[in-house]
């Protein structure tokens, strides 16, 4: 009987790091989508999850990544998908501020707009 709880524990341990990597892949996928400008792609990943507001190694979400690329369909995808428009990368850089960098002022538009429906949450105390 105890044989049996111990490979129980040792299947479950392994399902859920199964599932964790399984998590890290989509969202990994999800920021070479939105660099790729890929919208069906975009669409796909966070169909089975993928968190819209994942980071890279410099704190850049997809949604900064497509605002700088120029991908305005992926921007648009993301900003429904409840992509955090105040996020700050690395150096403090928001979306709005990758897509003006970039000369794209029909995003710079769309992220403005997108502000007056998701304002950024208030500082704490």
């Amino acid at each position: 009987m105890r044989r049996t709880g111990v490979l129980t524990i040792i299947v479950l341990s392994m399902s859920l790091l199964i599932g964790a990597c399984a998590k890290q892949d989509v969202n990994a996928a999800l920021l070479k989508a939105a660099d790729s400008g890929n919208v069906d792609t975009v669409k796909g990943l966070l169909q089975k999850g993928a968190n819209p507001n994942t980071s890279d190694e410099f704190k850049r979400t997809p949604l900064m990544i497509a605002s700088l690329n120029g991908k305005a369909d992926v921007v648009e995808t993301l900003i429904k998908a409840g992509a955090e428009i105040s996020a700050k990368a690395q150096f403090g850089q928001t979306a709005l501020q990758f897509a003006i960098e970039g000369g794209h002022a029909g995003i710079v538009e769309m992220l403005k707009a997108a502000q007056g429906v998701n304002p950024p949450s208030p500082s704490p105390p």
